[in-house]
């Protein structure tokens, strides 16, 4: 908003204290007192402006932006301490646990704690593993897929765990699958373990990795895996569909 402005002298106007327009008016009307004359063809020739010094801006009052840190200037300034410890803004949420035996291609460590038998039917053709409820263990003697196993919680050297149903061997049988598989399970309690198949062996061959990492188990406890394990799969009764499926029902 431009203020009331004055005529302080011939051909001269002073708009308030910030600036005064001295020269001829050409077509405009400045304010009382000023003659228009003929228009230019531009209509502000002539005019001249003047800004008085005591109304120069202090250039302490004006909005500088500071320099940018020069971030090479020291090593320190970039320089990432590995082993900080620092509390994450995101939890994982652990959502599915397989019921498998590890790959043969994973070096894996097994839980020394972590370990309970429970009643489970295995459907070798889906590649499927349900638990069953131990009231159900009379009633189901007869069912070649239904046996006890021994769940025991990996992990393999990415992180991700999961529970291993192993055979339990037979009295007074030799069963070199299921010894081998034993055996490797407590090699794995203290060390990085992988097995492989040798059909020639007629067991699990066993290697052991000469790493010492840290195997970072699951914070659940077992009852909780077991329960993420086996969402869905629990034969509870003997109306079950995959127990009607086994007796030619369905």
């Amino acid at each position: 908003m431009i203020e009331e402005n004055t005529q302080t002298g011939p051909g001269e106007f002073a708009f308030g204290d910030n600036m005064k327009i001295t020269g001829q008016c050409d077509g405009i009307t400045l304010g009382e007192g000023c003659t228009p004359m003929n228009p230019a063809p531009n209509n502000f020739a002539g005019i001249q402006t003047e800004i008085r010094k005591d109304q120069v801006v202090d250039p302490k009052f004006t909005d500088v932006p500071a320099p940018a840190a020069d971030f090479f200037a020291s090593l320190d300034s970039l320089r990432v301490i590995s082993d900080c410890e620092e509390e994450s803004l995101v939890e994982a949420v652990l959502s599915h646990v397989p019921v498998r035996k590890p790959a043969k291609e994973w070096f894996f460590r097994i839980h020394p704690e972590y370990s309970v038998d429970v009643l489970v039917l295995e459907l070798k053709s889906e590649s499927e593993t349900l638990l069953v409820v131990p009231g159900l263990r009379v009633a189901l003697m007869e069912e070649k897929c239904v046996d006890i196993r021994t769940i025991r919680l990996g992990v393999n050297r990415q992180g991700t765990p999961f529970l291993w149903p192993m055979r339990i061997p037979a009295d007074g049988r030799k069963d070199a699958w299921a010894t081998s598989a034993i055996d490797a399970a407590h090699e794995a309690e203290s060390s990085w373990t992988r097995i492989q198949a040798d059909m020639n062996l007629g067991a699990y061959r066993i290697s052991r990795a000469k790493v010492d990492d840290i195997p970072r188990w699951p914070k659940e406890p077992l009852k909780d895996l077991l329960r993420i394990a086996f969402k869905g799969a629990v034969v509870d009764s003997l109306e079950h569909p995959t127990l009607k499926k086994l007796r030619g029902e369905v």
